[in-house]
């Protein structure tokens, strides 16, 4: 999945508050925004289980987990940010 423009904000879940990367699965973010998104668990703003996350452009900003990954939480994931921004996230250490 290409994320290429738009907003993904203010939501909330036990885990990926924004959005959920599982098995095999790969979100490519170029634009847009993931902003103030919850997660009473891990990964606030982005979540992966064992997906790939890659990011080329964008802003993932004040997001929001009490235990683990206020903007990534990153499970056994692939990881690429080449440019884009990633601040002010905030997470509850165990």
């Amino acid at each position: 999945v290409t994320m290429d423009g738009g907003s993904i904000s203010g939501n909330a879940s036990k885990s990926g508050g924004g959005v959920i990367v599982s098995e095999d699965s790969t979100l490519t973010v170029k634009g847009g925004t993931v902003t103030q998104n919850t997660a009473t668990v891990n990964g606030g703003g982005l979540r992966t289980w064992r997906g790939s996350i890659d990011v080329q452009g964008g802003t993932i900003s004040s997001n929001k987990a009490d235990f683990e990954g206020g903007a990534p939480r990153l499970h056994l994931a692939a990881r690429k940010v080449a440019r884009g921004e990633a601040a002010g996230h905030r997470f509850r250490p165990a």
